[in-house]
């Protein structure tokens, strides 16, 4: 709360120096199912300030979504920023993108995403990261940035609390009250990215020293007795019979220590733009003995783009992840169910992961009108995500949009995660900028 009044302060303050612009946006979301139920209607008003000079900038974006009878505030972006000659430095709230692949994006661990609500765009996932954000221009061709932030914020999925019973154990997973690091001073998050241009390839290597922004798990086993006898559930009795079981195991998120090392690419050959992308993260389980913590990963996708007729663009991706050490749920015996969680909530469900992506954009009568189509798959674990969408543009300030979200799978995924939370969805959102 501390945060957001901060940053309310600072958007207050810099609406008194620059315009202010901004969009109202009507948006409904409809479940695609034999009822065709609404699932989201909302308006949102977004306040957005920017103000640029010489020598440094202010922006900052603020969004009000009406939900019925209720009002959610979320600040977007605000900071500012100081520009000299070889040197910029920023502070404040912002999102950062990282990385020359199209969707998935190994290198951009900074700004986690919200998969708990639905967004029109997948852009607007992205939650802002408070930091301090400093760039040095040794050469024209050549940049170092360094990204300091004190805060965390993590991953945001929709979990589900469970209950599992064995003859002598209950196991209790409970996302309710997860474990968040302390983030004192040592523990300040980093990222140094180094960015070169030679021979018309742009290259990019990233480091980076925080937290995971997605949960590992903590285990604590006691016996129920020591905080009183749990009865069980109206005719619900363990498989070895009795009235209470004699263990309980509670499983609760915490984030962990995580280290990545990963680097970019992309060039222009002809008339096609190729790219490759990848990063390696080391966790705190570098031997995968653990099953609780996530194994260390291979993560990285290359692809090409190629304009194929006029005005329309064809983009295919190929990605790889590869999980080092990797063992299943049922080797490590009694600790069994500790690890499917985890590997169900890591997406670690195998050890070698192939997914392939697909993008097709059209564009017509002057750009006022939009065709996309977006599609992930998973191979390894058949999951997938299918996002057609159509843009029309009928005056200037006016943008209406309507699509497809289809996703599925067998939970490999955030997609399926988000299939099993929201199901397929169809949308149509106005907006008015001004």
């Amino acid at each position: 709360m501390r945060s957001i009044g901060s940053l309310l302060v600072l958007f207050l303050t810099s609406i008194c120096f620059a315009e202010m612009g901004g969009y109202t946006r009507f948006e409904e979301y409809v479940r695609v199912d034999k009822e065709f139920r609404a699932r989201r209607t909302a308006s949102t008003l977004q306040l957005k300030t920017d103000l640029r000079g010489e020598g440094g900038s202010a922006f900052a974006a603020l969004n009000f979504i009406f939900l019925g009878d209720r009002v959610k505030i979320r600040p977007i972006e605000c900071y500012l920023e100081i520009y000299t000659d070889h040197l910029d430095v920023g502070f404040g709230r912002k999102i950062y993108s990282f990385g020359t692949a199209d969707w998935i994006n190994p290198t951009d661990i900074l700004s986690p995403r919200d998969y708990s609500d639905i967004y029109p765009d997948m852009e607007e996932m992205k939650i802002g990261v408070d930091s301090i954000d400093m760039r040095v221009y040794p050469t024209d061709n050549l940049s170092f940035r360094l990204i300091a932030s004190p805060t965390f914020t993590p991953n945001r999925y929709p979990m589900r609390g469970v209950k599992e019973r064995t003859s002598s154990m209950e196991v209790v997973f409970d996302p309710t009250f997860p474990l968040l690091p302390d983030m004192k001073l040592i523990d300040t998050e980093l990222l140094l990215r180094a960015q070169l241009t030679v021979a018309d390839i742009d290259l990019s290597l990233s480091m980076f020293r925080g937290f995971d922004r997605d949960p590992d798990l903590t285990v604590k086993t006691h016996p129920i007795g020591d905080e009183g006898e749990m009865p069980l559930s109206p005719g619900d009795k363990p498989h070895g019979g009795g009235e209470t079981v004699p263990m309980r195991t509670l499983i609760r998120p915490c984030y962990k220590k995580l280290y990545m090392v990963g680097g970019d690419m992309a060039t222009v050959i002809g008339s096609v733009e190729v790219h490759w992308e990848g990063a390696y993260y080391r966790t705190e389980d570098t031997n995968g003995s653990l099953p609780n913590v996530k194994n260390p990963y291979f993560y990285h996708v290359c692809g090409f783009s190629k304009e194929i007729l006029e005005n329309t663009t064809l983009g295919l991706q190929l990605a790889q992840k590869f999980i080092f050490n990797f063992r299943e749920p049922k080797e490590f015996g009694r600790e069994e169910m500790i690890a499917r969680k985890l590997n169900e909530m890591s997406f670690q469900n195998h050890q070698t992961e192939h997914i392939g992506t697909v993008r097709v954009a059209w564009e017509g009568m002057r750009e006022s009108l939009k065709a996309e189509l977006i599609g992930v798959y998973n191979f390894t674990a058949d999951d997938y995500l299918l996002l057609p969408k159509l843009s029309y543009k009928p005056l200037d300030p006016f943008w209406i949009k309507a699509g497809l979200i289809i996703s599925g799978g067998e939970g490999a995924s955030p997609f399926s995660m988000i299939s099993k939370h929201l199901g397929d969805l169809t949308f149509l959102e106005v907006r008015y900028s001004f």
